[in-house]
């Protein structure tokens, strides 16, 4: 009767190891939109940076995901803080909502105006794939240019964080107004950030990070 048992316990080990195994996400397949960034309160990724125009000045940049709240249809977002350090002592807060919907990963301004939002990131991510940035189906939404992300492609970058491994290069482009050069290491976050401005430029590129 207990080898029985034993026979019983041993086979019913191996089934649910054979079950694990099988539900493990295929490595050569494309990653699902919660596999390329990571969305984990208390991850937070730190850039040190440089911004010139008339004279150059260093910069950083600190964004983290400090907690949940939700959004006025009733949605759960995570709550991202982006806190910007100035040389002269000066900083700045913005506080925005981000959220997987579909293949999409959004970030909302507002939560009480949940009908617009940005367009960070869709899948398949890809090279040669586009996607508008800022979405709006609120019907007192103003009129704007539609601008597009577009994936370029895919690079690997040292920076003081360490060295990252095919990086998506994405770039957005309202040419001649600004073009914002970002390049994405899926499962880490943004590794490196140009600005080309009509008044000058600025680099930022990720200096400590912690993702879970």
């Amino acid at each position: 009767m207990r080898f029985a048992f034993k026979v019983s316990l041993i086979c019913l080990v191996g089934l649910i190891i054979l079950f694990l195994f099988s539900c493990q996400k295929n490595p050569t397949g494309p990653p699902g939109i919660k596999d390329l960034f990571p969305l984990a309160v208390g991850n937070y990724w730190v850039y040190e940076g440089k911004i010139c125009n008339w004279y150059c000045f260093d910069s950083e940049i600190r964004e983290e995901i400090s907690g949940y709240d939700t959004l006025s249809d009733g949605s759960s977002v995570f709550i991202k803080r982006k806190i910007t350090f100035h040389s002269a002592n000066l900083s700045d807060t913005i506080i925005s909502y981000l959220k997987f919907e579909g293949n999409e990963l959004r970030e909302y301004l507002n939560k009480d105006y949940g009908c617009q939002f940005k367009i960070l990131l869709e899948v398949p991510l890809q090279i040669g794939a586009e996607w508008n940035i800022d979405a709006c189906f609120c019907a007192a939404c103003p009129v704007e240019v539609a601008i597009a992300d577009s994936v370029e492609t895919v690079e690997n970058i040292a920076v003081p964080a360490g060295s990252f491994n095919d990086c998506y290069r994405i770039v957005t482009c309202n040419c001649p107004d600004y073009t914002d050069t970002r390049w994405f290491a899926p499962s880490i976050g943004i590794t490196k950030l140009t600005v080309e401005r009509i008044w000058g430029s600025a680099t930022y590129v990720l200096k400590e990070y912690r993702v879970r």
